[in-house]
């Protein structure tokens, strides 16, 4: 579907007429990204052809904010929910090929990344949540992981650490598993990346693969969902992440303190 600009349109109309989907997206507020599948062929980067036309289609049928980076094209984006800032990350726009030989490979790119420092440091809220396509914080370099980008990995560790960042939850998906995993920077600091796929399409049991940052008990190889709960005065609040299976049977919860 993604060779025309008709079939990415009949694409999303198609399936914003189904009526499951229909009472989820009535049921309450949405804000989206995007991974491959949203932006062009399987495991896509920035050289597929018509990013254009997929990112004019995904502007139209999702009610974002906005979309890019002053001056940026993509759909980097971010919002406010109550005191929770939420920032919604592009990574395939600007994404260097996985396999070639560059030395300043990277996935966000120079001017995403340091926006995201500079937003994060900015916020002021006890819970930051950071929406990427693919994992960030698994160590396992291996499928579209972030780990097979070392060198901007590195640095965006490098810098929440330097600038003292709190609070950070990365929010990922694209694995077709569910996972927490959690990274105590050199400054004290916790880092969460929640891993959550998938609620209707395929599902693998990823439970040996060596992801050195894995909260135990927390990998996930069916169909399945997340909620996040905030409470608690600003200075002491917490953040309780559970997941359930496709008919509601809670799997696994996990509570986070701010640090």
């Amino acid at each position: 579907d993604f060779n025309s600009k008709s079939s990415i349109h009949h694409r999303y109309s198609h399936m914003r007429k189904l009526p499951e989907l229909q009472n989820l997206l009535h049921a309450c507020p949405h804000y989206a990204i995007w991974d491959d599948h949203d932006f062009g062929p399987n495991d896509s980067d920035r050289s597929f052809i018509h990013k254009e036309w997929t990112e004019e289609a995904f502007e139209m049928f999702w009610g974002n904010n906005g979309f890019g980076l002053p001056g940026m094209p993509g759909i980097t984006g971010q919002f406010t929910y109550a005191d929770v800032d939420v920032f919604l990350l592009d990574n395939r726009y600007f994404r260097c090929p996985q396999d070639v030989q560059n030395e300043n490979r990277s996935i966000l790119g120079d001017s995403q990344t340091e926006w995201l420092i500079e937003a994060l440091k900015y916020s002021r809220a006890p819970f930051k949540l950071v929406a990427v396509g693919g994992q960030f914080l698994s160590d396992m370099a291996d499928y579209e992981n972030h780990a097979n980008y070392p060198e901007e990995r590195d640095y965006i560790l490098k810098r929440l650490n330097d600038e003292g960042i709190e609070g950070v939850i990365f929010l990922t998906g694209d694995r077709h598993h569910t996972e927490l995993s959690k990274l105590t920077l050199p400054n004290g600091h916790d880092v969460y990346d929640l891993t959550c796929s998938p609620l209707t399409s395929g599902y693998y049991d990823h439970s040996d693969e060596k992801n050195t940052h894995r909260v135990k008990g927390t990998i996930v190889g069916q169909r399945n969902f997340a909620t996040l709960t905030f409470e608690g005065p600003r200075k002491e609040r917490t953040l309780e992440i559970k997941v359930f299976a496709v008919d509601g049977e809670e799997l696994w919860r996990h509570l986070i303190t701010n640090n």
